[in-house]
C-alpha cells in the first residue's frame, strides 16, 4: 500500500470518530489531522531523506588565477560538471575556468576585462 493510500485511510478513519486532532508518527514521517483550529500542528523545518541537506545552496566558482576575465558565461546558462564557464587570461596566456559541479549560473560577480584575485568567487552557480 503506498504512503499516500495509508494517509487516505488514515484520514477517513478520523473522520468516522469524534477526535479533535490526531497525530501520528514513525521514524520516516508524521501526520497530523485537525477538525478545530484551536488544534494546530508545530511547524517544522522540512527534512528530506536521501538528499544533501546544502544541495540547495549556491556554488562559487572562485579564479584559478589572478587575471583579466577573457570570456565567462551568461546568467542562466547550464554548466556540466568539469564544464567550462569562462577563460582568464594571465599575461600572454588563457586559462579556462572551469565549475567542479554542475549548475546553472545565477550570479555573474565580475565581467569580461575585470581584474580578478586568485579564489575571488567569479560565478555563482545553483546546484541542479
Amino acid at each position: 500500500m503506498s504512503l499516500v493510500t495509508e494517509a487516505r485511510v488514515l484520514l477517513h478513519q478520523f473522520l468516522k470518530t469524534d477526535y479533535k486532532a490526531l497525530r501520528a508518527s514513525t521514524p520516516t514521517i508524521e501526520i497530523f489531522f485537525s477538525r478545530d483550529a484551536a488544534f494546530r500542528a508545530d511547524m517544522q523545518e522540512a527534512a528530506v531523506r536521501g538528499t544533501d541537506v546544502g544541495a540547495a545552496e549556491p556554488i562559487e566558482t572562485p579564479a584559478p588565477h589572478l587575471g583579466t576575465i577573457a570570456a565567462l558565461a551568461a546568467n542562466g546558462e547550464t554548466i556540466a560538471a568539469g564544464g567550462v564557464c569562462g577563460r582568464i587570461r594571465v599575461l600572454d596566456d588563457e586559462f579556462d575556468l572551469t565549475s567542479e559541479q554542475a549548475g546553472i549560473v545565477i550570479d555573474r560577480r565580475a565581467d569580461i576585462g575585470d581584474l580578478v584575485e586568485y579564489g575571488q568567487p567569479v560565478l555563482v552557480l545553483q546546484k541542479r
